[in-house]
């Protein structure tokens, strides 16, 4: 299938499957999740508000699945990697100060 991107001068009796829209006769809503479907009626597993993306089953970034919860993601907020603060996750690719961390068992 020719990929095409434009719309312009096409029938849409020829074009209309490529048309994304809510299915609901009011459009996107301020803050209710709209499933986004096709021309033709297929749903797509995406909702879509005025304030929110909502992905039903399986999010993707750069082709892989993401398998974290929303809820181990959020734990990750204002965690920085390789920094001193004591929720802050240890690296070990270059020097840094290690404050209010237990380092317990283990050969060092």
């Amino acid at each position: 299938m020719a990929t095409r991107t434009d719309l312009s001068n096409i029938a849409v009796a020829e074009g209309y499957k490529q048309l994304i829209h809510v299915g609901d006769s009011t459009g996107i809503d301020s803050s209710t999740g709209r499933t986004l479907y096709d021309g033709d009626g297929t749903a797509t597993d995406l909702e879509l508000s005025g304030n929110s993306v909502n992905i039903k089953t399986r999010l993707k970034l750069n082709g892989s699945g993401v398998l974290a919860t929303a809820s181990e993601l959020n734990q990750l907020d204002d965690v920085e990697f390789g920094g001193d603060d004591s929720q802050d996750v240890i690296t070990v690719g270059s020097t840094q100060l290690i404050n209010n961390k237990t380092i317990d068992g283990g050969t060092f």
